[in-house]
């Protein structure tokens, strides 16, 4: 193999230190096939893709799949101690698939190089295909993880399709299912969610659907590299694995070493033990929602379904929630993008009048109609969620699009992944004073009689004039926020609540002297913005790391 192909090439051992980590690796590769046997996971498979970037992780998988589909012992024990073989793999054909990014330049086409080279060594037939990450997500206007994530899912479906092979296998471990139960505890979600990485999914991609088996989710990121390393295989790094700007990488190198040290245990075996919990809570709704689905679902096509949430009455929320899921899933919405703040605003809306409109991510739509809910595919560019016709009920509009939401008052509204909430107070009973002491940016007090009708919340706009408290007069929001030399990652979480005629508050940076409370003020709305949600993605902000240890403890 060419040096500069090497990546961390595994260790020089003695003897005697390569009989300890042989043996490792015995116990490594037994735990891969008892995991997998347990779960069924090479069940009825001729061939199987593995999915190969290069990197310790996918280096370990092929080693172990290829000891498992040469059926050799894996025993650690006595040779004639039969109980403790397992060889579920035996005859299933091997090919490996490749993925190029073309993200790195010549180091992405030698992650390619390398890969080939390698299923050279162990006799692998192996496919590649290259994508531009880059353009793909300058067309889609996603970011560069989203468009990889795309991309590779896509061209492992095709490869998968190529091979004739009826599974493709990933490398993911229990670092990775920590990472993926964390962010979407940030994002929200529910039972399923935690589940995190399934040890088997089908997905679909542009080349159809196939089955993703995870066989090294029973082992964690360590384990692995102390298995390449016994082996004396040799792997490629990816330094953009460091860079922190990328959410899972803040997670990985930021977040997840602070919730370890809170931690009395192992924090990834922790989740691991939580996923496992939930997938087996999930499969008890799951078989809930299979009975319940003729009778709920009262129209069942590709653009819109029907529920009829009645008859629901008396289920546990979480049923409600797959209901919802299914359908959604039934007419294309993806998962990805949905929390926990989505599903409970679908929810809400068969309880409130018909007409009543949330929009979800990607367009689609959830309409009230007289106990039912109408989830439906988007009607065309430009279409937005109707204004919530019930504001006084304390619910507001849901919109992921830009656009605006309502805020009742009182009451709350989720714009954008950001929860407001709205609350009523009388002045003779507010201590001002010890307000203006101990606010923060994310609250603030206004005089409710000076506010002029429906009140929303938005993003800052082109040519936004506001009155800021202790100014002279009005001035353009752009300037003041100029003037204020925040960073561009702040500018970009800026909201906009205003009423019919004005900006109450440019959040959290300053309110209106037009609404400030004085003397004569009598009624006071306070606002305040939960600051969980809007510093999600911030994983420094002490608010939110304090608010997730809460979570996760």
């Amino acid at each position: 193999m060419k040096e500069i192909l090497r990546g961390e090439p595994g260790p020089v051992l003695s003897e005697s230190r390569s009989a300890f980590f042989g043996m490792n690796g015995l116990v490594f590769e037994k735990n891969v096939a008892v995991f997998a046997e347990k779960r069924g996971l090479f069940s009825g498979l001729g061939r199987i893709l593995l999915a190969v970037s290069g990197g310790a992780d996918s280096v370990a998988l092929c080693s172990a799949m290829a000891k498992l589909a040469t059926g050799g012992s894996l025993s650690p024990g006595p040779v004639n101690d039969a109980a403790s073989r397992v060889e579920p793999a035996t005859g299933v054909e091997l090919v490996i698939g490749h993925v190029n990014h073309n993200l790195r330049g010549s180091a992405s086409d030698g992650d390619e190089e390398f890969v080939a080279e390698l299923g050279e060594t162990l006799g692998l037939t192996v496919l590649t295909r290259s994508v531009a990450t880059r353009d793909y997500a300058a067309g889609r206007k996603v970011s560069i993880e989203t468009a990889a994530r795309q991309l590779r899912r896509d061209a492992l479906i095709d490869m998968a399709a190529q091979g004739k092979c009826g599974a493709i296998a990933t490398a993911h471990h229990k670092d990775d299912n920590a990472e993926t139960v964390v962010h979407r505890l940030m994002r929200g979600t529910g039972i399923r969610g935690l589940g995190g990485i399934w040890p088997e999914r089908t997905l679909s991609g542009a080349g159809g659907k196939v089955r993703f088996i995870r066989p090294l989710l029973c082992a964690n990121r360590a384990e692995i590299v102390e298995y390449c390393k016994g082996k004396q295989l040799s792997w490629r790094t990816d330094h953009t694995n460091d860079d922190v700007s990328f959410t899972r990488n803040r997670i990985r190198h930021l977040l997840l070493p602070h919730l370890q040290q809170a931690s009395e245990g192992k924090l990834c075996d922790q989740l691991a033990e939580l996923s496992q919990a939930s997938r087996r809570l999930y499969g008890k709704i799951a078989l809930e929602v299979d009975g319940l689905w003729e009778q709920a679902a009262v129209t069942v096509g590709d653009d819109e379904v029907v529920l009829d949430m009645a008859v629901l009455a008396g289920h546990f929320k979480a049923v409600w929630v797959e209901l919802v899921r299914r359908a959604l899933t039934q007419i294309g919405s993806g998962e990805r993008n949905l929390t926990r703040e989505h599903y409970q605003r679908i929810i809400q809306l068969a309880e409130g009048p018909a007409g009543r409109t949330v929009q979800l991510p990607g367009g689609f739509l959830a309409t009230s109609d007289y106990g039912k809910v109408i989830l439906s595919k988007p009607q065309g560019e430009g279409s937005v969620a109707s204004k919530d016709s019930d504001a006084g009920k304390g619910s507001g509009t849901f919109s992921e699009s830009g656009q605006e939401a309502v805020l009742p008052i009182p009451g709350e509204v989720v714009f954008e992944g950001v929860k407001i909430e709205a609350t009523v107070l009388a002045a003779e009973e507010f201590d001002i004073e010890g307000f203006k002491a101990q606010k923060d940016g994310f609250v603030e007090c206004l005089d409710l009689d000076r506010i002029a009708g429906e009140v929303t919340v938005r993003r800052p706009r082109a040519g936004d004039k506001f009155w800021p408290i202790g100014l002279k007069g009005p001035k353009k929001a752009g300037k003041f926020v100029t003037a204020q030399r925040i960073s561009r990652k702040k500018r970009e979480k800026l909201l906009i609540i205003t009423d019919k005629q004005k900006i109450l508050w440019l959040a959290p940076l300053r309110a209106s002297e037009e609404t400030k409370i004085t003397g004569q003020t009598k009624r006071i709305v306070q606002l305040r913005i939960d600051p969980a949600c809007h510093m999600n993605q911030e994983l420094g902000a002490p608010h939110f790391l304090v608010f997730l240890l809460v979570v996760v403890m």
